[in-house]
């Protein structure tokens, strides 16, 4: 067998999750985790050695020519390439299914986090403690994370701080990144990994609008955004990539604005319903709905805002607006379908069917 020496092997090969070869796309050098006669790759010793951040450590992942840099930098799967390379480089990713291959983890009970409200069409979130969106996403995940060896999430702009992201850093077997792009500061030998560490926290530059080919597609279980889709010129192109990087099986979740203040963080462009929320992502098949809940935050700043130049100030005291977030979570499972039936409607209407467009394929 052709693997990475030391003991990892025997303490973790019982419990490894064997799948082919030919289905992970962006791994290291393949010859450190694949079985000689089988193919197979031990996904979870590398989830163990390369995912789980604790190279630095765990010296019995590495001996001699078994290295982090050979075994665990990602490289451009050749499957990727499509001929010729393209000017654009939203074609330089490719959207199949990769990397990671999950078992269908989805069982939650959602119903005990959300309930009905007196718009059909809209579920709320449950007031209380354990009631708001976040405590919700930590729910979740803290359940998908118990049933597995490690659970790899990224977290577009995470590390600002904010308490719901030490809350899922505390989630055991949860590994927690967070993407950003900051590719002038760093020296560029720092871009040939994945990872980045920068003030003790670990990132993944790249940019959520568009292609990223350095990172591997199907990389991790879980990509979350939250409250970051507002602040987008192109969130559509944004759900893709998030889409790419999310392994088969894995989970979107997303936290929007429904109605808030104005706030240029740096700009305010769009907001959003669970329906504009699930036809981003759903559209182009591959991607299922699992919850969406809308919840009264809090009204902090509502009046005066936070910045000096009064960019999120509102421009009428009386045009003070509430701050209702809407959570979205969704699930990659590569052939879906696009199902438009599936969405609300008002049959007042006749056939709404008509007011969906066809993809466009060749823009996307």
């Amino acid at each position: 067998m052709a693997m990475r020496r030391g003991t990892a092997r025997g303490i973790f090969l019982a419990a490894s999750l064997a799948i082919s070869a030919t289905r992970v796309g962006g791994m290291g050098d393949l010859d450190c985790w694949t079985h000689k006669e089988t193919g197979q790759v031990f996904l979870d010793l590398y989830s163990f050695c390369c995912r789980d951040f604790i190279r630095s450590t765990a010296s019995d992942c590495w001996a001699g020519d078994w290295t982090f840099e050979r075994c665990c930098i990602p490289k451009l799967d050749a499957a990727n390439a499509r001929g010729p390379a393209k000017k654009s480089s939203a074609h330089r990713c490719s959207w199949e299914a990769g990397g990671l291959q999950m078992e269908d983890l989805s069982e939650f009970n959602f119903s005990a986090v959300s309930t009905r409200s007196r718009n059909p069409h809209m579920r709320l979130q449950r007031r209380g403690i354990e009631g708001n969106i976040y405590a919700t996403i930590t729910q979740f995940l803290a359940s998908v994370a118990s049933k597995l060896p490690v659970l790899s999430l990224l977290d577009v702009g995470g590390h600002s701080g904010k308490d719901h992201e030490l809350e899922l850093q505390r989630i055991p077997k949860l590994t927690y990144a967070a993407l950003d792009d900051f590719s002038s500061t760093l020296p560029p030998r720092a871009l040939e990994h994945v990872f980045v560490e920068a003030d003790g926290n670990r990132y993944v530059q790249g940019n959520i609008q568009r292609c990223n080919p350095r990172i591997p597609g199907g990389y991790f279980h879980a990509v979350m955004a939250s409250n970051v889709f507002e602040h987008l010129l192109e969130p559509w192109t944004a759900a893709k990539e998030i889409i790419r990087l999310t392994a088969n099986f894995g989970f979107l979740i997303v936290v929007v604005p429904f109605s808030v203040r104005y706030h240029a963080y740096p700009m305010d462009v769009y907001r959003f319903t669970h329906t504009g929320l699930r036809y981003l992502f759903e559209r182009l098949g591959g991607v299922r709905t699992l919850h969406t809940a809308y919840y009264l935050a809090a009204e902090d700043n509502a009046k005066t805002g936070h910045y000096h130049d009064r960019s999120d100030k509102p421009p009428r005291p009386d045009m003070r607006i509430k701050h209702i977030s809407l959570l979205w979570i969704g699930q990659r499972v590569h052939g879906l379908p696009f199902n438009p039936k599936s969405f609300d409607k008002n049959s007042e209407f006749g056939n709404v069917l008509s007011t969906f467009p066809e993809p466009d394929l060749e823009s996307e």
